[in-house]
């Protein structure tokens, strides 16, 4: 019985495109169970907001580092931040990420030179998706929602001549429930569980500029991975459509500066300013439905980062440390974040 509702919707979508006889070739043209090509991509829109989570939102290397340089006992953290993010397509991704950690750096001098960073920590992630499809077949709005939880290491090496190497890995897991309205079509949904693995690798240089003002330079190269897999959309309910999701990989570069102002020469009160451009070689989340092939891509994408960001450091000893961020991206994503910071040393 499912089979046959699903051939009846095929023909009668085919007497519609027969009625839209002049529509050139890069037209929309239906692909299965009655979806067009475009609206089967929209399908793949929750794998973009899964995509979307494993992505950085701070810099928890640095974030663990800042926390930490200047009290060899161990220093917890935790860190919320949101962003709100439209992608090349006008797809509008937003997330809420929130991290607990504890680091510890030994070794250096007020100067910060050679110094090890290491720590653990512990992030949960939020996040939606919205986008719509408008064409010659109807139109399709979809969104999803998206949980994240995960543990990640990380380590941070300041060399004698203040140059420094850094890294994290990550890994946890990611849900995502779809839901979509399609002209024709109905009701479709699905939901979706996902293992994700990130990774980064920094080089950069301390640069003392002036008694008060210190510039760090750096580029970063940050890997996301997450794994094939397979699920079962409900169109109305009823029909079953089998999705494959394939491997999806992404590789950035970020090259930037930092500067920071300690502007009371007391080392309790600094504003930073970070300037940065990143370079994403490839954002492509492609899959199939039965054995139509489907994918979204937007290609390399170059964004702007630009962040301000001020500190303060309180209590007994100057255990305490606060720190509030804003963010903006130009570019093709473009969009706003911030994030807020507190930290305790022991």
């Amino acid at each position: 019985m499912k089979n046959n509702n699903r051939y009846c919707k095929i023909i009668v979508l085919a007497l519609v495109i027969e009625t839209y006889g002049n529509v050139t070739e890069a037209s929309p043209h239906v692909v299965n169970d009655g979806l067009s090509e475009s609206q089967s991509e929209n399908l793949m829109e929750a794998r973009a907001s899964e995509v979307f989570m494993t992505y950085d939102k701070v810099d928890v290397v640095d974030t663990a580092y800042q926390a930490s340089k200047h009290s060899s006992a161990p220093t917890t953290f935790v860190e919320y931040s949101y962003a709100d993010i439209t992608e090349q397509d006008d797809t509008k991704l937003r997330g809420a990420n929130a991290l607990w950690g504890i680091a510890s750096t030994i070794g250096g001098e007020k100067d910060q030179a050679n110094t090890l960073t290491r720590g653990v920590f512990f992030e949960h992630g939020d996040s939606t998706f919205s986008g719509d499809v408008h064409n010659a077949l109807g139109n399709m709005y979809g969104n999803s929602k998206g949980k994240k939880n995960g543990i990640g290491v990380l380590i941070r090496k300041v060399m004698f001549d203040r140059h420094y190497y850094d890294a994290y890995l990550r890994a946890g897991t990611l849900e995502t429930d779809y839901n979509a309205v399609a002209d024709g079509i109905g009701t479709v949904k699905y939901s979706n569980s996902d293992i994700y693995v990130s990774g980064n690798l920094g080089y950069g240089q301390f640069i003392q500029l002036t008694p008060n003002l210190q510039m760090d330079t750096y580029i970063k190269y940050f890997y996301n991975r997450i794994p094939s897999h397979s699920t079962t959309a409900y169109n109305n309910d009823i029909y079953e459509m089998p999705i494959n999701f394939d491997v999806f990989e992404n590789h950035r570069f970020r090259i930037g500066s930092k500067f920071t102002w300690d502007y009371m020469e007391s080392n309790n009160y600094k504003w930073y300013a970070n300037v940065a451009l990143e370079q994403e070689l490839s954002n492509r989340q492609s899959g199939s439905i039965y054995d139509y092939r489907i994918s979204k891509s937007n290609g390399s994408s170059t964004t702007g980062v630009i962040e301000l960001c001020y500190e303060n450091k309180f209590g007994a000893n100057n255990a305490f440390m606060f720190t509030a961020k804003a963010q903006g991206y130009v570019g093709d994503r473009r969009g706003l974040g911030a994030s807020a910071n507190l930290s305790f040393s022991f």
